[in-house]
């Protein structure tokens, strides 16, 4: 019926997605992440606007591993790094 028609009009290619029941509609993730990622991201948590320096220092990664992670973090949207002269500081932007 209108739920077909609904489908083709606004080129869905689902009809779950034009039905109004959302329990049928599949639930969105957040991003995968890695353990380390995961292990950056609670302190970021714990410690808001924490220094780069100190937040590597918490982490305690190896050079490859905290470059891997914090670039994962990054790509996700979920740390921003604001340059205060010569500081540096990470912010988590998840919720």
């Amino acid at each position: 019926g209108m739920d077909r028609l609904i489908m083709f009009l606004t080129n869905n290619p689902s009809i779950q997605e034009v039905l109004f029941f959302p329990q049928m509609r599949p639930e969105k993730k957040g991003p995968e992440l890695t353990e380390d990622e995961k292990h950056i991201i609670e302190i970021l948590k714990a410690n808001q606007g924490i220094s780069i320096g100190d937040l590597k220092t918490k982490a305690d990664l190896s050079g490859k591993k905290w470059d891997a992670a914090s670039k994962g973090i990054s790509k996700h949207g979920l740390m921003k790094i604001t340059v205060d002269g010569d500081n540096k500081i990470a912010e988590y932007l998840g919720k």
